[in-house]
């Protein structure tokens, strides 16, 4: 869950544009020291939430409707502080 809330937020912050490649599973699991499982399990919800999709030859990327986050998220930010 953290993780797809950390990638959620750095695509809603512009951090990560579209078309942006992300790491393999298994790089990314190296490097925040977590199960490969736990990874591919949130790339996996990420795609079901159309936030990432699978390119050929490529590998996952950040999809192009995925800066309609950056308004839910702000919203979401905005609401939080009311």
């Amino acid at each position: 869950a953290q993780l797809v809330r950390t990638v959620r937020s750095a695509v809603g912050a512009g951090l990560l544009a579209p078309g942006d490649a992300l790491p393999t599973a298994r790089q990314l699991a190296v490097e925040l020291r977590v199960g490969v499982n736990a990874v591919a399990r949130a790339f996996e919800a990420l795609v079901e939430q159309a936030v990432l999709e699978t390119r050929p030859g490529v590998g996952l990327v950040v999809r192009a409707g995925a800066d309609a986050i950056r308004q839910e998220e702000l919203l979401a930010e905005l609401s939080a502080l009311e």
